[in-house]
């Protein structure tokens, strides 16, 4: 089969329902964004061999492509409206793999919002990668940016920190232990839409935490010009990560675990699926305190591409 013969087979069904997507037959989209409401742009890639293996499942792989990016658009409060895909598949790629993909796209844009109306492909002789752009909206004004944290605003996250990095240390066979839900995390994460919707007009700042804790906690000060201090004590770490035995200097800058991290000034009360960690100072330093509350030191941050 064909490019225009798969877009229409397997991507065109996608659109249903998107009058803009015309059917995937023209050469772009039409948008019309929601009266009251400002756009949320956002996009990221992932390829085989950095963000994932390429033996995983299809579904599972176009899965994390839709989460990461409505992820992004958690983090600023915004609620998935469409998606432009590119493909880049090796020549070899059958239509049984193709099919599988899309009904992961099915899936997951069912599950958080959104259509896929437009994109590309791509066949070439090298290994696989996605690009993703997903669009979003928020009432106007009410968009959530990482430079509103102030002094004594309190720290919050949405869910536990490091499964992801224990996921991948599993099946990279780096970690000798058992987890089926470590490995979930990595391969089929999940972001926080519901939660996200609830911080607007409550959360002074917030991003996702793809990076790692300490990297992403302290873009927020950065952009913000503050500082921070977090207790490891407060940081929710699910029973497996605890079981693992791996240090909290590793979980905190692993990296992946598409939760959020935010900051509520201290008059207001945080929505429920948030867990307190720290406060925002005056101080620019990000520190992380052990029980002792000394400094905890570590080898890096966080994930970076150009490290």
């Amino acid at each position: 089969m064909d490019e225009f013969g798969i877009i229409q087979k397997y991507f065109a069904p996608l659109a249903k329902g998107y009058k803009g997507a015309l059917g995937l037959k023209d050469d772009a989209a039409i948008y019309t964004p929601t009266i009251g409401k400002e756009l949320i742009l956002t996009k990221d890639a992932i390829a085989q061999g950095t963000h994932f293996f390429g033996n995983e499942k299809p579904e599972q792989i176009a899965h994390k492509l839709v989460a990461i990016n409505v992820s992004d658009l958690a983090a600023m409060g915004a609620t998935p409206k469409a998606y432009l895909i590119a493909m880049i598949l090796p020549k070899s790629t059958d239509e049984q793999w193709i099919a599988g993909f899309t009904e992961g796209l099915r899936s997951a844009t069912e599950k958080f919002g959104g259509h896929i109306i437009g994109g590309d492909t791509v066949a070439h002789d090298g290994k696989m990668s996605f690009s993703l752009t997903a669009i979003g909206e928020v009432p106007s004004g009410k968009a959530i940016k990482k430079s509103g944290a102030r002094q004594g605003d309190k720290i919050y996250v949405s869910g536990t920190i490091g499964d992801s990095y224990l996921g991948l240390q599993i099946l990279s066979k780096k970690l000798d232990i058992k987890s089926s839900y470590l490995k979930n995390r990595y391969l089929m994460p999940e972001p926080k839409i519901k939660l996200s919707i609830k911080l607007q007009g409550v959360a002074s700042s917030c991003t996702d935490i793809s990076d790692g804790l300490v990297a992403d906690l302290k873009h927020i000060c950065g952009t913000s010009g503050v500082g921070a201090v977090i207790n490891t004590d407060n940081i929710p770490l699910s029973e497996d990560a605890v079981k693992s035995g791996v240090s909290i200097e590793k979980l905190i800058t692993g990296g992946d675990d598409y939760e959020l991290i935010f900051t509520i000034p201290p008059e207001i009360k945080a929505p429920k699926g948030a867990f307190y960690i720290g406060d925002i100072t005056k101080n620019k330093d990000v520190l992380f305190l052990d029980s002792n509350s000394r400094p905890i030191k570590t080898a890096k941050e966080g994930y970076n591409h150009f490290s």
